[in-house]
This record gives C-alpha cells, sequence and structure tokens, in this order.
C-alpha cells in the first residue's frame, strides 16, 4: 500500500470507539448521521471500512459494504441517495432466469415484471434493475441494467414471504414494477450481465468484508481484545483493499479473494473466547448474523473453479 492510503488505517487507531456510534432508530437515521464521516473517503472500499467502524450492529456494518459496492460498480451513482440491487426474481439471480421486462416505446422505455429478493428494499431511494430486452441471435437472455427512483408511479414494496432469520435492523422485500416509465439516459451502457450483475458478486464479497473487518476492530478496541487479534484484523484491511481496487474481470482475483476470505474466516473462529468479553447484546447479534458471510458460498465456489480452469 502507498504511504497515503494508510490513511484508513491511521483513522481506525486514532478514533475513540466509545465516541461511535450512538443508538440510532434505523439504518437509514445510521447513515444519514454518517454520510459526512463516509463522504470524506473517496474510494468506495475505505467507505465501507469506516462505516463498518461506525456501526452499532452487524447488520449496519453489512449495509455499508453493500452500499460502497454498489458506488464502487457504478462510481457515477449519486452519493447520497440509498441504492439498491434488483436482481433476484421468483426462480434465482441466474441471467437466464430473469423475466422482468425492459420494452421500448417511442422515446422511452417501459419496466414491467417482479424482483422478489431485494436488501434494503424499503429503505432504498434509488433501484438497480436488471431486466430482460428480449432473447438474442445467441439463444441468451439480453440484460440490461436501469436506474429508477423508487418514488415513480408503478412501483410497490411488498414483505419477503418468510422474513429472514439474520440481519433485522435492514429490511429485504419484494418489489413489482408496472409500466415504470425509464427515460433512455437511465438505461446504464453496456451488458446487464457482463457488466453488471457478475462483477458485483465479487465486489460485494470484498467490501461487506471490508465493512466487518472495521465494526470487529471497534468491538475490539471497545471490549479490549488482546492487541495481538486487532492486529491480526488489521492487517486483513491492506490486502482486500487492494483486492476491492482491482481488475473484477481477471480470474486471478477470485483466486485471491478465495484466500483471503478463508484466511479471514480462519481468524473469526479464533474470536470466541474475545466474544465473552462483549455485552449481552452485542455477543447475541454477531452470533445471530455471523453466517451472512456464508451467503452465496456455492456461487463463490463456482467461480473460483471457473478462475483455476483458466491456469490449468
Amino acid at each position: 500500500m502507498p504511504e497515503n492510503d494508510l490513511r484508513i488505517l491511521n483513522w481506525l487507531l486514532t478514533t475513540n470507539p466509545a465516541s461511535e456510534p450512538g443508538t440510532f432508530e434505523s439504518v437509514v437515521h445510521w447513515k444519514r448521521h454518517h454520510d459526512q464521516i463516509l463522504h470524506a473517503w473517496q474510494e468506495p472500499v475505505d467507505m465501507a471500512i469506516a462505516g463498518g467502524f461506525l456501526a452499532d450492529c452487524p447488520a449496519y456494518a453489512f449495509a455499508a459494504g453493500y452500499w460502497a459496492a454498489l458506488h464502487r460498480l457504478l462510481p457515477d451513482l449519486p452519493p447520497d441517495p440509498i441504492p439498491a440491487l434488483c436482481i433476484s426474481e421468483e426462480h434465482g439471480a441466474h441471467p437466464a432466469r430473469i423475466k422482468c421486462r425492459l420494452e421500448k416505446h417511442d422515446s422511452k422505455w417501459l419496466l414491467n415484471g417482479n424482483k422478489h429478493f431485494v436488501t434494503c428494499g424499503r429503505e432504498a431511494e434509488l433501484l438497480l434493475v436488471a431486466a430482460s430486452t428480449g432473447i438474442g441471435s445467441d439463444g441468451k437472455n439480453q440484460l440490461r441494467l436501469v436506474q429508477v427512483n423508487k418514488e415513480q408511479a408503478g412501483i410497490t414494496l411488498l414483505p419477503l414471504a418468510k422474513p429472514l432469520a439474520i440481519l433485522p435492523e435492514i429490511s429485504h422485500g419484494r418489489i413489482e414494477f408496472t409500466q415504470v416509465s425509464v427515460s433512455l439516459d437511465n438505461v446504464l451502457p453496456g451488458d446487464g450481465y457482463r457488466d453488471y450483475i457478475k462483477p458485483f458478486r465479487t465486489i460485494e464479497d470484498l467490501h461487506v468484508m471490508a465493512a466487518i473487518l472495521g465494526y470487529l476492530v471497534r468491538i475490539g478496541m471497545l471490549f479490549e481484545w488482546p492487541r495481538t487479534k486487532l492486529e491480526q484484523l488489521l492487517s486483513h484491511l491492506p490486502t482486500i483493499r487492494s483486492l476491492a481496487r482491482a481488475d473484477y474481470a481477471a480470474p486471478e482475483i477470485h483466486i485471491a479473494t478465495a484466500g483471503a476470505l478463508t484466511a479471514i474466516q480462519s481468524l473469526l473462529e479464533t474470536l470466541d473466547t474475545c466474544w465473552n468479553r462483549v455485552d449481552d447484546t452485542l455477543r447475541s447479534a454477531w452470533q445471530r448474523d455471523r453466517t451472512v458471510l456464508n451467503i452465496a458460498a456455492d456461487a463463490r465456489a463456482a467461480r473460483l473453479a471457473a478462475a483455476w480452469q483458466q491456469f490449468a
């Protein structure tokens, strides 16, 4: 890391863990309170680390990483509106299973369909929706990513049929789109799968892990974990930070990311005795929510296997 890139580590080590965070009524309230601090960092991964440190629960740390990942994917996203990526439908998130339709009518597009799992769906103000424009000459589903304001006519938010058992402080919902008008300027350039959906899976892994590490550093400082454990947590941040800024089209990033995440998971397994020092509320939330790090493990393994094949 160049010397000036150590600034985030210096900030973690010099910020009083007892001064932040306070108690917040919602993740939106938490974000608005800390936006000035988060926007001070130019790199989304630094926003994720700082956001994790400022979080008062794992769910808020996850949200910080998720939002930072979206800003890494789409650098031109406006900084203040809360974004949400809308991909998954009734039969999953595979490109062939996306049935939400984007059809052109005169000088505008119309969006119709359903998304069955949207992270921060209730809190989001800006929706990034993967939609099909039809089957191409190659027989594949042609996808585009569009940007819509959640307050637009024709957008309906619904609760999940079965609420998640983890991250209760943030919402996960379903969204229906009925004749939603999309201007040409809000149809993002490029292929919806290749340029957005595919890279986001790795971007999200890295930025959420960065935020979780930031969260754990604050917990460790606040409850006086052994310095050796804090050193180990901090030592992973330069690696995650470097990977988060790398080329997501390169197969080697998946190999390096897999190794980094495995090493971090191994470290987390050694922290159980440290968590005995933490108050019951925080410890229970961590024990409940740490499984979020295992979500999409099968897809991650498939990406890793495909990456190794390119070096076989």
